[in-house]
């Protein structure tokens, strides 16, 4: 629990509770905002004296015994009048935790928080009530039971007292919403407001007046709150100032440092009081200073640059950059071996799918494996690229950006039903895994794969992402070993076995379809979660090279699946998972071995498609993102009962087909980005 005290400023913060924040103030003279707005829901008391209090259109004066409430995103100011000493008390509510209280006080219908309609009230129960869960929040003998169950009794109240504002028509707010979500998630780029206008669709004029109407400031002052908001996230994570004002672009602005140090300052409980301009300076100058320096110091020899970095903190030193290095190289190896991992499962861990798509046309199968290299590692380095660029939580946002409105919508479908099929396609995989090595029944494996991708999906996408990049060095070990083995041990040469290969079944007309409908098939499988862990990394080359490794170890290992299988074609290609097969002929227990591998690796793929498929309609870490995962999987596993070898055949060349379009957005989007602005910072 977190409890900063000064003279005039009380702010509490518990970690158990992490949906809500409170802070006292006994002189409001000393801590004055202009107008902004928070991404929590806002309520407080006016204790003692008076004030302005402003919200969104609504200008009224406010005394001991009022209560103020502030919706998400509604702009609003409380300052003193002249000189009047007065105090208050905030609380911050996370829009999240308390849209779930309405829904289960049976408030609301919707899946999501619903506004309040009154802005003040001088309502005594809500007056008192809130006094009261204050005392209970920073009285020491309170226990975690004792505030929780508080603040549920007061918010409860509160729904009972006030109602809900009146919903808005989508349709009449959809573009000034768009050019909201624009700002927020580009915030930290230089935007103009030509780019606001080009994304929401309407014209600059029209788009000035609307916004204002609707959220009671112009785009340029909420691009400004959400730079703010930005630096208050990264400093409570415990980033660095300097940092944090570098990605914010605060050493270029020195306004807005003011608002970022008030930032860091609320961060750790403070309130910058009496000479906030002089925190601006340091700030500012303390960037510039940095910017300078990284610029012109040679980094790699000579006395001056010893002298630079001599004067550096150490977050500069040469040892610490030299580490800086060691995690970048560890962080593309990272991010490869994930976006490897995530592949892999639908793409050949099992084999059949390796000898469908190549295997099955003999030796054309390895120029259209070449193809399928070539593709992968220019769409992998594509995808984790606008990822990071973009800062994408999930790929509905970043496709939209990057195709617009009406071929986004088409991908986004695409995606939403490849993440869903692959998925499915997975968990049968499993089924059939162990059927075949330990002869369990089909079920067995699947429900298996169902509970933990479920349990996975619990954790950060950071987590699930090291989960994924875990696993995938068993795998390629495998398959190098497999594949050395099976050519040196081969019974015939490859000239007698071409001709058993191209007898076996095909989807495709000729090799080069089938290898670009493999890469097209395997990116739509990959995209989402590629998008989701670009946006993870915040530098953006780092992303792109880590999905160029990728892409090209994806193709190394196509290529060394496809020799293992074409030398043993005769006697695998009548199983339903080939490189099992091969393994369980070299040594039973490494039959064990690698159908434990092999179930890794199609768990990585089913656990990046549902992830990604939940993503794609809930925020990851909340309430309805942990629901809606249990049903997603309860229905995959229901749907896996088709056959895992009938899926893959009819599904696969089906997303690969529907790939094509993801493929001709990723063509677009450098276009598309130069448009909207949004080049590489």
């Amino acid at each position: 629990m977190k409890d900063s005290n000064t003279a005039d400023i009380r702010f509490w913060r518990d970690d158990r509770l992490p949906f809500l924040e409170a802070r006292g103030v006994e002189d409001g003279r000393r801590v004055c905002y202009d107008k902004h707005a928070h991404r929590t829901f806002s309520i407080g008391t006016i204790t003692a004296g008076c004030s302005v209090y402003v919200n969104g259109n609504t200008r009224q004066e406010v005394s001991k015994g009022s209560v103020v409430i502030m919706n998400p995103e509604e702009v609003h100011a409380c300052n003193p009048i002249g000189s009047e000493r007065w105090s208050y008390r905030m609380f911050y509510v996370d829009a999240v935790w308390l849209g779930d209280l309405q829904q289960d006080l049976g408030a609301s219908s919707r899946l999501e928080f619903q506004p309040f309609s009154t802005v003040a009230s001088r309502d005594p129960l809500l007056y008192h009530g809130l006094n009261h869960l204050y005392a209970t929040l920073i009285d020491h003998d309170s226990d975690e039971l004792h505030r929780h169950s508080a603040a549920i009794g007061f918010f409860s109240t509160l729904q009972q007292r006030i109602g809900p504002a009146p919903i808005v028509s989508w349709r009449e707010n959809r573009k000034v919403r768009r050019a909201a979500d624009f700002i927020s998630e580009h915030c930290t780029h230089a935007l103009t407001l030509e780019m606001i206008a080009d994304a929401a669709e309407i014209s600059p004029s029209h788009l000035i007046r609307a916004f204002k109407r609707r959220h009671g400031m112009t785009p340029h002052a909420y691009l400004i709150n959400r730079r703010v908001q930005y630096c208050q996230s990264r400093l409570r994570r415990g980033h660095a100032i300097a940092e944090v004002a570098l990605e914010a672009g605060f050493a270029q602005q020195q306004g807005i440092a003011v608002d970022a140090m008030a930032a860091k300052l609320d961060a750790e409980g403070f309130v910058a009081r009496r000479n906030p301009r002089r925190y601006a300076s340091i700030l500012g100058g303390w960037c510039s200073g940095i910017r300078f320096l990284m610029e012109r110091t040679d980094f790699s020899k000579g006395t001056p640059s010893a002298i630079f970095f001599s004067g550096l903190p150490h977050e500069y030193s040469r040892d610490n950059l030299n580490n800086i290095k060691e995690k970048f190289m560890f962080k593309i190896i990272r991010i490869g071996c994930a976006f490897i991992g995530v592949i892999v499962g639908a793409g050949f861990a099992s084999g059949q799918e390796i000898l469908q798509y190549f295997t099955s046309f003999g030796y054309m199968g390895t120029a259209a494996a070449v193809v399928s290299t070539i593709l992968f590692a220019f769409l992998g380095m594509s995808l984790t690229k606008i990822g990071s660029r973009l800062k994408s939580l999930s790929h509905k946002k970043t496709i939209y950006t990057i195709s617009g409105l009406y071929l986004g919508f088409i991908v986004d479908v695409i995606l939403v039903f490849t993440l869903f099929g692959v998925g499915v396609v997975m968990v049968a995989g499993a089924g059939s895994s162990l059927n075949q090595q330990f002869g369990l029944p089909v079920f067995v494996g699947s429900l298996l794969l169902a509970i933990f991708v479920i349990l996975a999906m619990m954790l950060k996408v950071e987590k699930v992402i090291a989960i994924i990049g875990s696993i995938t060095p068993f795998l390629l070990a495998s398959i190098v070993g497999i594949a050395i083995y099976s050519i040196l041990t081969m019974d015939m040469s490859f000239n007698e076995l071409n001709p058993i290969a191209m007898e076996q079944e095909k989807s495709f007309p000729n090799w080069f379809i089938s290898g670009v409908n493999y890469a097209s098939f395997n990116i739509a499988v990959g995209a989402g979660m590629a998008i989701v862990m670009g946006g993870a990394e915040k530098d953006e080359r780092t992303a792109a090279l880590g999905g160029l490794v990728g892409g090209l170890g994806i193709g190394v290992l196509i290529m060394l699946a496809h020799f293992a299988i074409f030398s043993r074609v005769d006697v695998v290609a009548a199983y339903d998972l080939p490189l099992l097969s091969l393994v369980n002929e070299i040594s039973p227990i490494l039959g064990v071995i690698m159908s434990v591998i092999l179930f890794g690796m199609i768990f990585n793929t089913g656990l990046g498609m549902f992830y990604g498929f939940v993503a794609r309609f809930f925020e990851p870490g909340t309430r309805k993102f942990f629901f809606a995962s249990i049903v997603t999987l309860a229905v995959g596993f229901i749907a896996s009962f088709v056959g895992f070898t009938d899926l893959v055949a009819k599904v696969y060349s089906t997303i690969g087909y529907l790939g094509l379009f993801l493929i001709l957005a990723l063509l677009y989007a450098p276009i598309r980005l130069k448009k909207l602005g949004i080049n590489k910072k």
